[in-house]
């Protein structure tokens, strides 16, 4: 027998305990096989005796003896890998599968722990001051805190400098095997400060006599974390009134530990170094090592870990704002995460979607997932073709506004399949029965690995959601729009680490049933009725933004390519290649009109024209000026309408205001004057233009027609949207200051608190207080329901919405308990 062997075996045990009754146990069955004289006997003999040891230890339950098993199992497989003794000292393969399901549903039951920004700051400086203590122990605690990493990661893994505030970190905790494994985390305090705390704990706690075993890593580390047991008890005595602990089966109450702080750390170093455009689940997934290598060594996200890291967090932190200490001195965003500056092209595959592989994804979506009898398939389907997060799915109303457009809450939203159909399958998946929360994020990944997987990695809703903005810029978005507005005005996610082969943007615009989003059509923005007075004196800085009926406009599209040709003006082909579209054409020839400049106009008499296109031509510019007229016209109204709300501004200000607002408001009067005279002389410009090329032959024709005209080529120009002139626009509602507006939104929210509060409310009646119930409340009070307006608020109050809330035991999908949300104006009134 190999004495050696014998004591790395029985250093597979966890336990001080299990390894010395290995060391006396394991010489009964060292040479025993399936082929030697009565080994059946033995080896029941063998695994009673193990079983007594448990008993003599109180480990009783299969849950308490699991772990212990395991061990044994791993110090037989050490002597022979086949040893014939393993199957009689493991439980049955259900018994795992069980102990396996009910640990996944305490995961899933755990809630989220909240500590507040001023919490984060102090555990960060009890940490920095740990580091110059003469314990070992505590000196590990403070590490734990600033670098995420437990007692036996730090002793074992290797820390190299980066910049001043993070290190390269090598050799991660459940990295088998894996030879030269680095990557870049940051540290919560000044990474030379703390990679001298590093060096001097490696000195003090030598583990050459445990290196010595040659154990797997997982399994070296434990015995470490075993043998330095004091730092969690350093942890829970420096950190214990800061951060609340973790529940425990062997501990009633709350206790803290060194692996909770890898979640702490994360969301501290999360509210410090993430850059704006990355995610916090990719952040966190970055800096935690949360990654899976490919062949070739490249590194793709694995967030289903997250489970285990990720439920504390911040109270006050806002997830999409960059973090407060980038730009600070020394700060540097990490490498990873660089824009523009190359960075490690292998550190973090980006995903590039194939034309090929996004109609995949889209034609898999629909015909697999839509219209799915399960509620994770359903909605795994939605968040594809929407973007939308699953909250704003279940609390919003979709309805079809285009062929390829929703409307959500007056929020037009560009959908990856047609409008209907999207809208049709919301329908069927609302009717579903709801999945439980804790499930809902593993069940989605399970589906999207099981239905995308030979196609691309998508393993959470936010790689739905940034698959989603990918394709939707690659398809709906203007190419003269910014990527980044267009996200903003549809409400969606950042692309994250995905994006289209093709870079161009737009293809699918003009293509049959696809237009552009009513957001992204010049002049089709408008005052809403919750803007305050002020800001019609701030009109002098922009455009109007009066929304007028829009009309298709016929106009002659050779005609108007022949003009524009005299111009210099050169408008685009079929192909799309070089030029002007036909309405940029257009209002870049009344501009030159406007200026002065004339399109030559031949002496000689015109001679009549014979065909029957010449006439249509000339009956598209008649139709052409009679829309000018209108133009004209509208504009006048609009400039009269202008002015009446300019005056009754200054009528209601009269008594707030300064001379010197009221002497801008006269200055926006003549702003809108020129206004009205520069589309006067455009009118006139382009009619003189038209009296002398067109006009006198129109009336030659007239004498001479045989036949009817042609329809002329309808160019809808969404660039000057006319208007009817039978249909003024109509006047703006009265609105209302800013911070009138804002205090009613609080009486709103303060109403429904108070009917919560009333001691003979039962937990149906109350209410979650979310935007619908708010602004349902506002407007049938005749008073503003501004969606900025009421999301300012809601961020103003917060913290005691969710003291509220708390109190009260209400989640946010409770007011699936009122069906009609038309009820809330019955019990909560406004004073």
């Amino acid at each position: 027998m190999d004495v050696s062997l014998l004591h790395q075996a029985a250093a597979q045990a966890k336990t001080g305990w299990l390894e010395q009754a290995l060391i006396d146990l394991l010489p009964q069955v060292w040479d025993l096989t399936a082929t030697s004289l009565g080994w059946l006997e033995t080896a029941s003999s063998w695994a009673a005796q193990i079983d007594r040891l448990f008993e003599q230890k109180k480990l009783i339950t299969p849950s308490q003896q699991k772990n212990r098993r395991t061990d044994i199992a791993n110090a037989l497989r050490t002597i022979n890998p086949n040893h014939p003794v393993i199957p009689f000292v493991l439980l049955p393969s259900e018994v795992y599968t069980q102990l396996n399901n009910e640990q996944a549903n305490r995961l899933n039951a755990r809630e989220n722990k909240f500590f507040s920004i001023q919490q984060a700051n102090e555990l960060v400086d009890r940490a920095i001051a740990l580091l110059e203590s003469d314990k070992p122990d505590a000196v590990a605690a403070g590490l734990a805190v600033l670098v995420g990493r437990r007692i036996s990661e730090i002793l074992i893994s290797g820390f190299k400098p980066k910049t001043a505030y993070s290190l390269l970190f090598s050799e991660a905790v459940k990295r088998r095997g894996e030879v030269g494994m680095e990557f870049e985390i940051p540290t919560l305090a000044p990474a030379d400060q703390v990679l001298r705390a590093i060096e001097h704990l490696k000195q003090v706690w030598s583990i050459e006599d445990l290196k010595a075993l040659d154990l797997p890593n997982n399994y070296l580390k434990r015995r470490i974390n075993a043998r330095y047991s004091g730092v969690p008890h350093a942890c829970r005595q420096h950190f214990a009134d800061l951060v609340p602990g973790r529940e425990a089966e062997n501990d009633p109450g709350e206790r803290l530990y060194t692996h909770l702080f890898r979640a702490v750390y994360a969301e501290i170093a999360t509210y410090y170094y993430k850059p704006e455009w990355v995610p916090d689940h990719r952040f966190k997934a970055e800096i935690q090592g949360h990654f899976k290598l490919t062949e070739d060594g490249q590194k793709i996200p694995n967030y289903s870990a997250r489970q285990n890291y990720d439920d504390y967090l911040i109270r006050d932190r806002s997830s999409g704002r960059p973090g407060v200490k980038l730009g600070l001195p020394g700060v540097e965003i990490l490498e990873i995460f660089q824009r523009g500056k190359g960075g490690d092209t292998k550190a973090m595959v980006r995903q590039p979607l194939e034309t090929g592989t996004i109609h995949a994804l889209i034609y898999r979506a629909v015909d697999r997932l839509l219209f799915s009898k399960q509620w994770a398939e359903a909605v795994t389907g939605l968040v594809l073709v929407t973007g939308r997060t699953i909250q704003m799915l279940m609390e919003k109303h979709l309805a079809a506004k285009s062929g390829f457009s929703i409307l959500i809450d007056g929020l037009e939203v560009p959908t990856l399949t047609g409008a209907s159909q999207v809208v049709s399958a919301w329908q069927e998946w609302k009717q579903l029965e709801l999945l439980p929360g804790v499930q809902v994020e593993t069940a989605v990944r399970e589906v999207c690995e099981l239905t995308f997987e030979n196609l691309v990695t998508l393993q959470s809703i936010q790689d739905l959601r940034a698959v989603y903005s990918a394709i939707a810029i690659h398809w709906f978005c203007p190419p003269e729009v910014e990527a980044a507005w267009f996200l903003k005005e549809i409400a969606a996610s950042e692309t994250a680490g995905f994006e289209t082969a093709r870079s161009d943007r737009g293809i699918k615009l003009g293509q049959h049933n696809v237009h552009i989003l009513k957001a992204f059509k010049p002049g089709e923005t408008e005052m809403t009725d919750d803007q305050p007075i002020k800001a019609i004196a701030a009109r002098s800085e922009s455009k109007s933004k009066v929304r007028h009926r829009r009309k298709a406009l016929s106009v002659d599209p050779e005609l108007l390519r022949t003009v524009a040709t005299a111009f210099g003006i050169e408008i685009r082909g079929r192909g799309g290649a070089g030029g002007l579209s036909y309405e940029a054409a257009l209002g870049e020839v009344l501009e030159q009109l406007a200026q002065g400049r004339s399109l030559p106009v031949p002496q000689a008499t015109p001679t009549p024209p014979q065909d029957e296109s010449a006439i249509a031509a000339i009956k598209a510019q008649a139709k052409t000026l009679a829309w000018l007229t209108s133009r004209m016209e509208a504009l006048e109204q609009q400039v009269e309408q202008l002015k009446q709300e300019r005056d009754e501004a200054i009528h209601q200000l009269q008594h707030q205001e300064n001379s010197a607002q009221s002497a801008h408001l006269q200055l926006e009067n003549q702003r809108l004057k020129q206004e009205r005279d520069e589309a006067t002389n455009k009118l006139q410009a382009f009619r003189n233009l038209l009296m002398g090329s067109g006009m006198h032959q129109e009336q030659q024709v007239e004498q001479h027609k045989t036949s009817q005209p042609i329809e002329p080529a309808t160019v809808p120009l969404s660039t000057q949207p006319p208007i009817e002139p039978s249909e003024p626009s109509k006047p703006s509602r009265k609105r209302i200051p800013e911070d009138d507006a804002l205090a009613n939104i609080r009486r709103a929210i303060h109403a429904i608190m108070a009917f919560n509060n009333q001691d003979d409310r039962t937990l149906d009646d109350k209410w979650y207080i979310s935007f619908p119930v708010v602004q349902t409340l506002l407007r049938a009070n005749g008073l503003s329901a501004n969606q900025k307006n009421v999301a300012a608020v809601f961020d103003e109050l917060k913290h005691e919405l969710d003291q509220h809330h708390d109190e009260h035991a209400i989640r946010s999908r409770h007011n699936r308990r009122h069906p009609d949300i038309a009820k809330i104006v019955e019990v909560a009134a406004l004073d």
